[in-house]
């Protein structure tokens, strides 16, 4: 078992060297080379084993059908004896420009440039088309495909790859039985360890910022996204409860629990006359990953909205829960040019906390709890909150994300 469980980790701190290297053909395409290799030796390495191992002419077997099953694992067996015994893979790079002019209008191009064309020239040819856009934001991403996976992007392919080989060990530890562990160090980057998940891997995250150019169309700026995982900590946890009061995060789908999150938002806002915007993804009624999106104008919104549903698909969640602050009024009114006036910039805007749940199956739920400011910054809630089955507009790219999956077959 350790050889195998070893080799699983290479394949991890390789798949991190590969994406560190996604804007270099060569580095790409070699440490490309060597994860296929090595996801292809893992399974043989327990193979090897299989003497030593309870019960695995029972259990293997079915998993070994399971993999079967799966497009992605049958790649990497016809790819590996094509590296060994053929050439390198055929790679074919895209790069896919989307533009968002605002939630519900934009639209996207694909253009085949050369691989080893630099991203700086492919901007530079795109603004010089006729018919670029002026407003909103642009989006350019690269992606590595091969031309016997044409549908899949490569880092996501390998991981997909990575994560179904971490089941079998995970599954092959569990057989061999619970006192029996694999020890090993951690190693380069920090996220390679001998632990064996249950769930999708974060860090392996499959379409990462920085493998995207995100260009303000109003000034031409190129818009930066930094990203910082915050570990838990028992000691603010205890602060935050002595602060707020203790909150018990209730089970259900997040439509079903949005009200309890609007009533702890309510007591956190009361308190600190202010509220950050949090975002929890679900998988059924469980919460399986937090984020706290920051922005600072109406692009960089767009980008981070973007980046949520990118982690919607990375961890397969079904269901999203966002609360934050927000400007509201009543009614529409629009401008000498036809244009709707958002609620930021009316004189008449009002205050609000709001939750927004929505799931995969096409559930939504709106809630709105509008306050003032006393002279002395005291915060008065209005007494009714409104509570509406409405599809937020600004979620609008998750919901797509979750189309795409479906056509995936994600």
């Amino acid at each position: 078992m350790p050889n195998a469980h070893r080799r699983l980790m290479d394949c991890h701190a390789t798949w991190h060297a590969m994406a560190d290297a996604y804007m270099e053909p060569d580095s790409f395409r070699m440490h490309l080379n060597t994860l296929i290799q090595s996801l292809r030796n893992v399974t043989w390495l327990l193979q090897k084993q299989k003497n030593n191992l309870p019960g695995f002419e029972t259990w293997y077997p079915i998993l070994q059908e399971e993999m079967k099953t799966k497009e992605v694992m049958r790649w990497i067996v016809k790819s590996r004896n094509r590296i060994v015994k053929e050439a390198d893979l055929e790679l074919l790079s895209q790069v896919k420009v989307q533009w968002m002019r605002d939630w519900l209008n934009g639209g996207h191009q694909v253009f085949s440039f050369p691989p080893r064309l630099s991203t700086e020239s492919m901007i530079q040819g795109i603004f010089s088309m006729p018919s670029r856009p002026y407003e909103g934001v642009l989006t350019i991403a690269r992606r590595w495909v091969d031309k016997e996976l044409p549908e899949r992007e490569l880092l996501d392919a390998t991981r997909d790859a990575y994560i179904e080989l971490n089941r079998v060990i995970l599954v092959a530890h569990e057989q061999v039985g619970h006192g029996y562990l694999c020890y090993f160090q951690q190693r380069e980057p920090e996220c390679v360890t001998g632990e064996l998940a249950n769930e999708p891997i974060m860090c392996m995250d499959t379409v990462p910022s920085y493998l995207r150019a995100n260009i303000s169309l109003d000034d031409e700026r190129v818009i930066e996204g930094v990203e910082e995982f915050i570990p838990h900590d028992p000691a603010l946890n205890a602060k935050a409860v002595r602060r707020y009061g203790s909150f018990s995060t209730p089970l259900g789908s997040p439509v079903d629990v949005a009200p309890r999150y609007l009533e702890q938002g309510k007591i956190i806002l009361a308190k600190d006359k202010a509220h950050h915007t949090f975002v929890w993804l679900f998988r059924g009624e469980k919460i399986v990953h937090e984020m706290v999106p920051m922005f600072q104008d109406q692009n960089s919104k767009y980008l981070a909205l973007n980046r949520i549903a990118d982690a919607v698909e990375s961890v397969r969640a079904d269901g999203l829960l966002f609360m934050g602050e927000s400007w509201y009024a009543m009614g529409e009114k629009l401008t000498d040019a036809g244009k709707m006036i958002p609620a930021r910039d009316r004189a008449d805007k009002k205050e609000a906390l709001v939750v927004d749940a929505i799931t995969r199956k096409g559930e939504a739920r709106a809630l709105m709890a509008t306050f003032e400011r006393t002279f002395w910054g005291k915060i008065i809630f209005a007494d009714d909150v409104i509570d509406e089955d409405i599809f937020p507009n600004f979620l609008v790219p998750i919901r797509e994300r979750w189309t795409q999956m479906e056509r995936q077959g994600n």
